[in-house]
């Protein structure tokens, strides 16, 4: 009679245990990160506008160069880095120990990276979510001084970048540009994938969405180092960085490396030491 009463009893045991194990294995699952390491956060940033269009992330940021002259005041920025500065730069890190100060560009490619994780905004451009936070506190300063930035370009994919090279190409191409001729003008806008900072999750195109964006241009060529960002591609910097002048053009490296750069009027690559290297690819 014990034996009977007791079997029933272990049964029910065994299986609560099976059921527990089962849960536990389901909780794991669904916290475990993707593959590619770029699953979005579920509340959305405020930075965007939610009148901004989801299609601008997607549209080369370096036709800015060539459209924005026809609807831009002509009052260029108040304050505008200039090169040459003797100042010497204080850096003394490698190019790649400091993923702030990651260097891409055409000596330094960086393959297909993709960052750990990415900050998705409101008009369907993405960030690295480890800058994001800067990124916001400077754009909330700026809304509050009147000017309405948003971030028009910003974590491109290496295949997107294909893309932008092929389409920038063409359009050069129909101008009635030899191919040798359309792909180095277009290298002098657009980076060859692999080498785009935007691929860094790093790099923000910012304009305004009202349409005046020099009043953007000249508050962040002042106000942007105070937040950890650097006017990427400077006036008179095209042999260094081997980009013409690109005012909308901001890349984070951190409030430290930022500050040092800025005062020195200086460019990441001269702040990193790899200026040769550039200048040989030239």
């Amino acid at each position: 009679m014990h034996l009977r009463r007791l079997l029933p009893l272990a049964a029910m045991l065994l299986l609560a245990g099976c059921g527990s194990g089962r849960i536990a294995a389901t909780a794991e699952q669904t916290t475990e990160p993707t593959a590619s390491q770029t699953a979005q956060p579920t509340v959305q940033p405020t930075i965007q506008s939610t009148t901004q269009s989801t299609t601008e992330s997607t549209t080369e940021s370096t036709t800015q160069s060539t459209t924005e002259s026809t609807t831009e005041s002509t009052t260029q920025p108040t304050t505008q880095p200039t090169m040459g500065s003797t100042t010497k730069p204080t850096a003394a890190v490698t190019v790649t120990e400091n993923w702030m100060l990651r260097l891409a560009n055409r000596t330094h490619p960086v393959g297909e990276y993709e960052p750990p994780e990415l900050t998705l905004l409101k008009n369907g451009v993405q960030v690295d979510s480890r800058m994001y936070p800067a990124l916001q506190r400077m754009f909330d300063d700026m809304r509050a001084q009147g000017l309405k930035p948003f971030v028009r370009e910003g974590y491109r994919t290496y295949a997107q970048q294909v893309d932008i090279m092929e389409t920038r190409i063409r359009s050069y191409r129909s101008q009635g540009y030899s191919e040798q001729k359309a792909t180095a003008l277009a290298k002098d806008y657009v980076a060859e994938p692999g080498t785009s900072e935007h691929q860094l999750g790093l790099a923000v195109d910012i304009n305004a969405e009202n349409g005046n964006n020099w009043s953007v241009y000249n508050w962040l060529a002042v106000h942007a180092q105070e937040y950890g960002f650097i006017l990427r591609y400077p006036q008179d910097g095209k042999e260094i960085t081997g980009y013409e002048y690109e005012p909308w053009h901001y890349r984070y490296v951190g409030t430290d490396a930022a500050k040092e750069i800025y005062d020195a009027k200086t460019t990441l690559e001269e702040y990193l030491g790899a200026v040769g290297e550039m200048k040989e690819a030239s």
